[in-house]
């Protein structure tokens, strides 16, 4: 009997927090810290923030959102400048932070992967088509979380591609 979509939901889910969560952490990204920001599961999606200072000057968020509907992973890079450097996240702890709104959004860079076609960007989702065989979906489950990784590894890839096209909102800290 084949696997219903709630399961493979809860082994893409699994999967996603033991692979990606680690990757996440090598490159130096941590939880949010912001009172607003969701982790875990919310209605019928999970949603997970994570958020760096490279820089002082500079917040980076990767966000994640796990479609239970459609077996998919959405993730998306952004950027901020801030007005005053800031040292730790932690000086950012339990402030509202809604940089999941307009018009930070606008600048929000989904975190792809590209289909090998000459001269042509197309975008591959992360997101799992179930079949029949149990064993055959489960391989998929991995190999797309296993694509997924390989892709937040290399976040400077997708660091370049930002800073190419957007110029990032300037936040005062102390107002976040």
């Amino acid at each position: 009997m084949a696997l219903k979509k709630r399961e493979i939901f809860e082994i893409l889910l699994m999967e996603f927090k033991s692979e990606v969560f680690s990757i996440v952490e090598e490159i130096e990204f941590q939880p949010s810290v912001f009172s607003t920001d969701h982790f875990g599961q919310h209605g019928r999606e999970h949603f997970y923030t994570f958020f760096s200072l490279h820089n002082p000057q500079i917040l980076e968020m990767v966000h994640f959102t796990l479609f239970m509907d459609e077996l998919r992973i959405l993730p998306r890079y952004n950027r901020f400048s801030l007005s005053k450097p800031v040292l730790s996240l932690q000086e950012l702890a339990g402030r509202d932070g809604n940089f999941r709104v307009q018009p930070f959004v606008r600048t929000e860079k989904e975190i792809g992967r590209w289909a090998q076609v000459p001269f042509l960007k197309i975008p591959l989702s992360y997101k799992v088509k179930p079949v029949r065989s149990d064993t055959v979906t489960k391989k998929r489950i991995d190999r797309t979380i296993q694509n997924l990784a390989g892709d937040i590894e290399y976040i400077e890839i997708t660091r370049a591609e930002w800073v190419d096209e957007f110029t990032p909102f300037e936040v005062d800290p102390s107002k976040i």
